[in-house]
């Protein structure tokens, strides 16, 4: 994976998974590769594992635009020069992306992403004003997500 005809069917399916809740983020192909393609102190999964999930997919599309709103050019070197910015966006990205894996009662990969949002809570790169927001978001995840387990009946006992 990782042809432009990949790229542009997963972008579309993001675009169509985001419209189907409610939001109205948009990115094309090419700014998606640009942004996968871009220098990060932050190991990152693979382009076609990225490609191969929707919610990772849903991820970076809303990340891109929110960089964009930022007034923020793409270059090869995007995130080390505005960070800050990078961090702001990937946290509004991580909110719809959960929203949505939520809305879609997809426990397996909540239980997964919240290990990665904890993870995040504690990165030395994280801008120092930003630590108490990152943490805030990683309570309200845990707090939907323990409702959610604790709804959600065990296919193994029939208990929840």
């Amino acid at each position: 994976m990782g042809k432009t005809t990949d790229v542009s069917a997963a972008v579309r399916r993001g675009h169509a998974l985001l419209s189907e809740h409610g939001y109205a983020y948009r990115t094309t192909s090419r700014d998606l590769l640009r942004w996968l393609h871009a220098d990060t102190p932050y190991p990152n999964p693979t382009i076609p594992e990225i490609l191969a999930n929707p919610y990772t997919v849903v991820h970076e599309i809303v990340e891109i635009a929110e960089v964009r709103r930022m007034h923020v050019r793409f270059t090869k070197d995007v995130i080390a020069k505005h960070m800050k910015h990078v961090q702001a966006a990937h946290l509004i990205a991580a909110e719809v992306e959960m929203d949505i894996a939520f809305r879609e009662n997809d426990l397996n990969y909540l239980r997964k992403r919240l290990e990665h949002i904890r993870g995040w809570c504690e990165d030395p790169l994280l801008a120092p004003d930003l630590r108490s927001t990152y943490r805030a978001f990683r309570r309200r995840i845990e707090g939907r997500f323990r409702t959610m387990a604790s709804h959600t009946r065990s296919p193994e006992t029939g208990a929840g």
